[in-house]
């Protein structure tokens, strides 16, 4: 691994090349092997809303993708032996580079993952279709005067309208969070085995049911 000298100078120059200070976080290093589970075991995983496992910059990517789910597994492993009754565990967000790690990490229980090299190029290829987008990605990117967040439905005024028992449609609750000055982006899958999120669903007047822990992601101011 990187040693912590390189680490520290890196974030250093980050932030000076974004001018922007991360003022609300601290970096803490802690140094050993990679996959190193005694140690891995010593972190406050339990103390955590959200884990990112970010992939070793090496030459060969699917063996970076392999260690980076390694490390994932065994995360998820010692979170199952440490969890309490009740507790929600921290959602685990690793980096893969290849694509073909995709399905691994599916089939290792992990939805929720980092695509970084295809993130760059599908926003590249948006703004290229699209010049017009380049706009709304500041505003999210560089501006920050936009954010996602995830959203319950019932938080909306506009959505006492709908009745939720017979189930909702994506173009209802859109109208609805509409109504917010917010843009819902996709919702909760029914089938968690589909994964956490459906982004943008195809069916959009297409009915399904709402329970009491579905969430909504959303862009909002």
């Amino acid at each position: 691994p990187v040693d912590k000298e390189s680490r520290e100078e890196f974030i250093s120059k980050a932030q000076r090349r974004r001018r922007h200070t991360c003022n609300n976080i601290t970096v803490r290093h802690s140094e050993g092997p990679l996959g190193a589970r005694f140690l891995l075991e010593e972190l406050p995983f339990a103390q955590a809303d959200a884990i990112m496992v970010l992939a070793e910059m090496v030459e060969d990517s699917n063996a970076a993708d392999c260690q980076t789910l390694a490390v994932c597994v065994q995360i998820q492993d010692i979170l199952q032996w440490s969890k309490q009754q009740d507790s929600v565990s921290p959602m685990i967000i690793p980096q893969l580079i290849e694509a073909n790690s995709e399905s691994l990490a599916r089939k290792s229980g992990i939805f929720d993952y980092m695509l970084t090299d295809q993130l760059v190029a599908r926003i590249t290829a948006c703004v290229a279709e699209v010049p017009q987008l380049s706009c709304i990605i500041d505003y999210i990117v560089k501006d920050r005067s936009c954010g996602f967040c995830i959203r319950e439905l019932r938080e909306y005024p506009a959505a006492t309208a709908l009745d939720v028992d017979k189930g909702v449609t994506f173009d209802e609750v859109s109208a609805a969070v509409a109504c917010a000055n917010e843009v819902v982006l996709g919702w909760s899958c029914t089938d968690p085995t589909q994964g956490a999120w459906e982004m943008n669903p195809k069916e959009r007047k297409l009915k399904r049911s709402w329970s009491a822990d579905a969430r909504l992601v959303v862009l909002r101011k």
